[in-house]
């Protein structure tokens, strides 16, 4: 029994021997996920229509990639911050599963965590139309933050015919307080155009 082990450990030895090395290709992508109220990951992909906006002075503008647009940033070496321009397939999870990922990313979610809670400060944000008629929703959660110098959040939400646009700023609660004029500045500028195509990497 052990002598035909042995023969066919060495049968299968040389056949093995015989086989050509195989190469292992690996495709690298972009698996930054996104929010959705089932949970499951969403990935930006090229659609139209197309946007364009208008920096602010003293804004600095950055390629996007991935999910995001583009990165603006403000302030210089000593005291800078970031603001980001990001577009989601489809409906982007939706308002109230963002809103509620927001609050826990700033420690507030026991703020609103009964559903009419939730939908009074839904209610009481602002409603905003661009200069080129695009509708969205500002929501500030500088109210709730408590204190200057705790991390706050500004952001915007744009829902289109087939995608969902985010303009975020998470900073401490005095900045943003401070950047809030340009902050809109740029909101508002932003509009449809068919000369700059949307860039997602």
């Amino acid at each position: 029994m052990s002598k035909f082990i042995i023969i066919l450990f060495m049968v299968s030895l040389v056949f093995s021997c015989n086989q050509e090395d195989g190469v292992r290709q690996y495709v690298e992508t972009d698996n930054e996920p996104a929010v959705s109220d089932s949970g499951t990951e969403k990935k930006a992909e090229q659609t139209d229509p197309y946007l364009s906006w208008i920096l602010p002075e003293g804004w600095i503008e950055r390629k996007g990639g991935g999910l995001r647009l583009a990165t603006f940033i403000i302030g210089n070496e000593k005291s800078r911050t970031s603001c980001t321009l990001v577009s989601l397939k489809g409906d982007g999870g939706g308002i109230r599963a963002n809103i509620r990922r927001w609050l826990g990313q700033l420690n507030l979610s026991s703020e609103l965590a009964e559903e009419t809670a939730l939908t009074r400060f839904i209610s009481a944000q602002t409603k905003i139309e661009t200069s080129s008629g695009l509708t969205g929703l500002f929501i500030d959660f500088t109210s709730m933050t408590g204190s200057p110098e705790r991390e706050s959040m500004l952001v915007t939400v744009f829902q289109l015919s087939d995608q969902t646009v985010f303009v975020k700023m998470l900073e401490k609660e005095s900045i943003l307080i401070r950047s809030r004029e340009d902050y809109l500045k740029l909101v508002l500028s932003l509009g449809i155009s068919k000369g700059k195509a949307i860039e997602k990497n």
